[in-house]
């Protein structure tokens, strides 16, 4: 009993401390909690969760760039998270009315050009455990689902933008990579859980298509997600393309397997690729390229209904071998 007066005391102040204005003692704060909620429950009785998330979401929203205490209280987050997510969401409901889902992850979103790569790495898994339950919640509770549909493809086009621009290459990990996978793959199921078989125009299938290949929409187009400003394709490697070409390719097999009512859904796709293969420019049609290959490599599409053919069933692509693209013709001529 004396052990656990000791333990709940220090996680009161702890619970305290994240809201302190001292960075350095919200970092110590957080990493406190954070060893606490790892402890066997016999050594306190506190419910930690319910009593930090408040507290620590306030403290989040306002982590600056600069920050020492950002990695541990997005550690803190991803770990309150993975414990008891519902939790953490009824509880900024009740003690925050102006709360919603989608500030939630626009603030979390943020935090991925960070520059630590400990904070990249936090973001990436508290958005991995976070944006299935958020889509539940908020239909749960009757918000609009144009709003989180609209969330959704916004944090779709941030994340897939990390796959071939140099935002933080330079501190990108094999962890980083493989945290940021799956905060794609968890949005991805988030989104498709919204899909219906309508599959209007403005969908994150258009904006993702154009982020892909760098290519501008009319101005007086309106859609739910603006194309990202950042480097361009040539400024990307081959190797950082050609993730953002796996990671597209699985974005269209998830839409292909839930859009089911849309048969034309893969003539489009491969009329796309083909259109880009015929690109005067270069860097498109590496592109096409590269998401040919790894459309084909997928070994989750449905081969007997599939209407994109393999790279040696495609007649233009197998061409190349023999004959230069357009665009490399086009560049030599320029000489």
């Amino acid at each position: 009993d004396r052990y656990q007066r000791v333990f709940n005391n220090i996680i009161l102040h702890a619970v305290k401390g994240i809201s302190d204005g001292n960075d350095d003692n919200r970092a110590v704060s957080a990493q406190i909690l954070r060893y606490c909620m790892q402890l066997n429950s016999q050594f306190h009785t506190t419910t930690i969760v319910p009593r930090c998330s408040g507290p620590l979401w306030i403290a989040v929203t306002k982590i600056g760039t600069i920050s020492v205490c950002a990695s541990d209280l997005l550690s803190l987050l991803a770990e309150v998270l993975s414990r008891d997510c519902a939790s953490f969401l009824c509880s900024l409901r009740e003690a925050h009315s102006s709360f919603s889902y989608d500030s939630l992850l626009h603030k979390l979103s943020e935090f991925i050009d960070h520059d630590s790569a400990h904070v990249n790495i936090s973001t990436f898994h508290a958005l991995s455990l976070i944006v299935e339950p958020i889509v539940k919640a908020a239909v749960g509770n009757g918000q609009n689902e144009d709003d989180i549909n609209m969330s959704i493809c916004k944090l779709l086009s941030r994340v897939f933008e990390t796959y071939y621009t140099n935002t933080w290459a330079h501190n990108e990990t094999d962890e980083i990579s493989r945290v940021r996978d799956i905060a794609w793959k968890k949005t991805i199921e988030a989104l498709a859980s919204l899909l219906t078989q309508e599959f209007p125009e403005n969908t994150a299938f258009v904006s993702l298509t154009l982020q892909y290949f760098r290519a501008s929409r009319d101005s007086s187009s309106t859609s739910p997600v603006k194309i990202a400003a950042g480097t361009t394709v040539r400024d990307a490697t081959f190797d950082s393309h050609r993730k953002a070409s796996y990671a597209l390719a699985l974005f269209y097999e998830k839409l292909c397997s839930v859009l089911q009512m849309l048969p034309n859904l893969q003539n489009i796709i491969a009329v796309i690729i083909e259109t880009m293969l015929q690109s005067p420019w270069v860097d498109q049609c590496e592109a096409a390229c590269l998401l040919q290959v790894a459309i084909s490599s997928n070994a989750n599409w449905d081969k007997n209904n599939s209407r994109i053919p393999s790279p040696f069933e495609c007649d233009l692509l197998t061409s190349y071998l023999t004959i230069s693209p357009i665009s490399i013709l086009l560049k030599e001529h320029s000489k």
